[in-house]
Formats: C-alpha cells, sequence, structure tokens
C-alpha cells in the first residue's frame, strides 16, 4: 500500500518525462512502464495514465506545459484572528442554546409519532368514496362525472377522500397556462371550498380525509397552507403529504388507510406500481391510494401474514390534458374515482369490494345495510 495519492499527468510528465521517453523507446509495454515509474518513485502510476501520455503526443505537450508553469508558492499556515470577542451577555449561553435545540427535535418527533390517527368506526358495512385529481379550475375538468359521482356518494355510510390537487395553482413559467382557462383564481378556491366545504351550498359529501398534491403545493406560502383552513371545519384528517389513519371497530380488526397524492415508483406494466409496492414493505396498511399520474389501476394480493391490501392508482377527472398529448402519455376515459365498500365483519381480500361504477358501489353498500327479513 502507498500513503500518497497516483501521479496525475502533468506531475508524471514533469517529474519523469526522460525515463517515459527512454522506456517507450526501448519498446516497452504501458504496464510495465507504470510497475517501473512506481517502483523507482514510490509513488503509485497507473496504466491508464502512461497509456494516455503515450496517446497524439500528450508527453511532449504536458512536459511543455508543465515547464512553462509559474511555479506554485507553498501556502502560508492559517493564523486564528487575534482579535476574536469573546461571548457577550447579549448572546444565548451554549448549554440553553443545545438544550433548546434538543427540546425541538424532541417536538418534532412527537409530532411525527402522532401523525397516526385512530378512529373508532361501528362494526357495519360502509364505502369509502376515493376522488382522483380533480383539477376544479381547468377546463378539462369533466363536470358531468364528477358531479354524477358527487350525487351517488351523499348516502349515509360513505365516507369521502381525495388525493389531492384540487386545483391548478400554475406558477413560475406554468403561470403562462392561466391564459388557456377561463377560470380566475379566486373562482378557482369557491370550486374548491364548494368541494371540500360543508357550507349550506357545498357539495355536501362527507370528508373523512384529504391530502394536498403537488399542484396544491405551489399555493403554499411562508409557513402556511391554505388546504388546512379550507379543510379545518369539513375534512376529518387533512395533510399535506400523508395520511395514514386506523380504523378500529368492535370485536373485528382493524382496517388502515394509507392515503398519499403519489407514492414513490413507477412500472411501465402497471400503474398501481407505487401503492404494490408500498403495500407490500408496509406491515400494517390494507388501503393504499395515489393519484397523480391521471391513470388508474388496482392490485390486490396477499402479502407475509395472511393481509389482502389493496393498492388503488386514480385517474382523476382532468381530460383534454395538453401536458400528456405533448408528452405522449395515454390519457385514459376511465377510473376517475371509485368506492370501496368495506364489511368490517368479513375476513381476507372478500371484506373490501371495489366498484369504478361510484353508483354501482353505493347501492351494493344499501343492499349490505339493509335490514335483514
Amino acid at each position: 500500500m502507498y500513503d500518497s495519492d497516483p501521479w496525475t499527468a502533468i506531475e508524471l510528465a514533469r517529474a519523469h518525462f526522460e525515463t517515459l521517453t527512454r522506456l517507450r523507446d526501448a519498446g516497452k509495454k504501458e504496464t510495465a512502464i507504470s510497475r517501473k515509474i512506481t517502483e523507482i518513485s514510490g509513488r503509485p502510476c497507473k496504466r491508464s495514465t502512461v497509456r494516455w501520455l503515450f496517446e497524439e503526443g500528450n508527453l511532449e505537450r504536458m512536459a511543455r506545459e508543465a515547464s512553462q508553469a509559474a511555479p506554485v508558492a507553498p501556502l502560508e499556515p492559517l493564523q486564528a484572528p487575534q482579535d476574536r470577542s469573546p461571548i457577550t451577555d447579549a448572546e444565548e449561553p451554549l448549554s440553553e442554546l443545545l438544550a433548546r435545540r434538543m427540546g425541538e427535535t424532541r417536538r418534532k418527533i412527537k409530532k411525527e409519532a402522532a401523525r397516526v390517527k385512530v378512529c373508532k368506526m361501528p362494526a357495519e358495512p360502509f364505502a369509502l368514496a376515493f376522488f382522483g385529481d380533480p383539477h376544479l379550475d381547468d377546463p378539462g375538468c369533466r363536470w358531468d362525472l364528477l358531479m354524477r359521482d358527487v350525487k351517488a356518494c351523499k348516502q349515509q355510510g360513505i365516507y369521502c377522500v381525495s388525493v389531492g390537487d384540487h386545483q391548478n395553482h400554475w406558477i413560475g413559467r406554468l403561470a403562462k397556462l392561466y391564459a388557456g382557462q377561463g377560470t380566475t383564481a379566486s373562482e378557482g378556491w369557491r370550486l374548491a371550498e364548494w368541494f371540500l366545504g360543508n357550507a349550506d351550498d357545498s357539495a355536501g359529501l362527507d370528508w373523512l380525509i384529504a391530502v394536498g398534491g403537488n399542484h396544491d403545493a405551489w399555493s403554499h406560502s411562508l409557513g402556511f397552507d391554505p388546504y388546512a383552513t379550507l379543510c379545518r371545519d369539513s375534512v376529518k384528517y387533512y395533510d399535506d403529504a400523508e395520511v395514514r389513519l386506523r380504523l378500529t371497530f368492535e370485536d373485528c380488526e382493524p382496517l388502515t388507510l394509507l392515503v398519499r397524492h403519489d407514492f414513490p415508483g413507477r412500472s411501465w406494466f402497471h400503474a398501481s406500481h407505487g401503492p404494490a409496492k408500498a403495500a407490500m414493505l408496509d406491515h400494517e396498511a390494507d388501503i393504499l391510494a395515489a393519484g397523480h399520474l391521471h391513470s388508474w389501476a388496482i392490485l390486490q394480493q396477499e402479502v407475509s401474514g395472511g393481509r389482502c391490501p389493496v393498492a388503488l392508482r386514480l385517474r382523476g377527472y382532468k381530460h383534454a390534458d395538453h401536458f400528456a398529448r405533448e408528452r405522449g402519455f395515454l390519457e385514459q376515459e376511465h377510473g376517475q374515482g371509485a368506492i370501496l365498500v368495506i364489511d368490517p365483519r368479513a375476513y381476507g381480500p372478500g371484506r373490501v369490494s371495489v366498484f369504478w361504477n361510484m353508483e354501482a358501489g353505493a347501492a351494493y353498500l344499501s343492499a349490505l345495510r339493509a335490514p335483514k327479513k
């Protein structure tokens, strides 16, 4: 082993020009030359460096440049400033600074641990209505489909979930896209409040979960998320990134939801690859839902422990997408939203029934909840 770094090309040409020239003219191979230089100098010499120097006159050029370069003066050792001022009474003592930082870390970790929410539910059939990216202010929003699904989900026992991207919120270089839509920014907020709110003139949905999307994040300012304020009184669980909610039932196994705008991971073969991968790695989540890609898919399979998680990706309501056409993405026709009818008393894959037709899902839920004759 050598304590020094290998020779660079210019160093080698400057220090061993004559030796390199003599060995090359004698017909020695590059490997033998690099070994010889290493032996006589005590510093490693790479064969690749020798080979490069022997190509197209590089050796002569490096030696010429090295001879013309000005010598580098040795660096003077750094001196500590002599007039360093002591810590004054106006500064926070180091012990207090460290204690404050440790306390902030403890609070941060405690806050993250509290992100896992628990909600007690009656042990009876109910449904989760998942709405894909609505993009309410976009001219391509399919309001006919959205209103159809909103109407279907006003039934008792249906709790709604939004996976984000409620508006476009164009910023930066994308702000020019506002020229292609007729909805103003203030009108977009009115539509978002109608969709997610609980006022008398709102959509009238029972919101359980809503998460923010990448477009929604563009509306944030320093320390302020307008969707958190909008959802404060109308959505039971909101987060700008992820909601993990454990539903508990009396005398039944709990059911854990993991909702994000997107999960990491892509596959050409299946649009649900991100949430499906998370389902295999997560040892608790039973339903994992996302949007973002404007494509739809579902995958349910048994994983370790006998769990049968459902991985869901929703297409959303934005159609006639210029970005999809520009990039050559397939614009799908179906999968804007889905209803998952859940019977907490059941076991295995039959515990969750998926309906891409929300009206059909609502009808199935009504049949399950109907009194038995």
